[in-house]
Parts: C-alpha cells; structure tokens; sequence
C-alpha cells in the first residue's frame, strides 16, 4: 500500500506524463490510497462542476483513509508546534499523520512543509 499527497493526485488529474507513467508502473496488486483530506483539498480547489465531476472520478479510483481521534489529537499538537515556525498548513499535517498512522511514506513534492513532521517519510515518486 502507497499514500500518495494532494500534488501527486493533481499531477494525475492534470495527466501530467511522468505522474501517469508512474502510477501506471505500479504492480497490480499495490493498493494507491489517499487521505480523506486529500479528497477534501481537491474538491476545495475545484471552481466548475466540471472540475468537481474530475475530482470525483479521481477520488473513486482511491481508497481514502481517515487518522483515528487520537493520531488527530497527536496532529494538532504538532500543528500548533510547527505551523508558525515552518508554515506547514491544516490539512498537510492531518495527511502527514494518516501517512504515520498507516506506517507509510507519504508520496509528495511536498518536502519543504512536510520535512519537520515528526516520523513521517517522504518519497518524491517520479521527476518532475
């Protein structure tokens, strides 16, 4: 099982070549799951019912995740430690601690936010 961030499922939605190829080079049987959150963040960015109906295409091809309240609670201590100091945003540290949770590596370009989160891994997947 892989978790994969916002920005690599933008780069999906957007057919970004290298993101696709990747994603395509996966074996079968590896399950591509994605945070509750991530679903939430790409709907948020959506501005048509165009858009929406893409997102919601995209979300159905993932099984999303959702942390458990106490891997919540762990998040929003490390929110209010890490967010004035390295500007790490909402929904970046519920995703990194549903990552932590699953015992993944967060899939991301998304390095510079998620760098300070205590036990999380990251994986640039592919070259952008």
């Amino acid at each position: 099982m892989i978790i994969i961030d916002t920005d690599i499922a933008v780069d999906v939605l957007r057919n970004f070549p290298a993101a696709i190829a990747w994603l395509n080079s996966l074996p079968a049987t590896e399950t591509v799951v994605i945070s509750g959150y991530t679903a939430l963040e790409l709907f948020a960015g959506c501005h048509d019912s165009s858009e929406q109906r893409s997102v919601d295409a995209m979300v159905t091809r993932f099984e999303r995740k959702w942390p458990t309240v106490p891997v919540r609670e762990r998040a929003l201590h490390d929110f209010r430690t890490l967010h004035l100091s390295n500007a790490i945003g909402t929904f970046d540290v519920l995703i990194a601690h549903t990552a932590i949770e699953l015992g993944l590596a967060l899939h991301t370009f998304n390095v510079k936010h998620f760098q300070h989160v205590p036990g999380l891994t990251t994986i640039q997947p592919y070259t952008r």
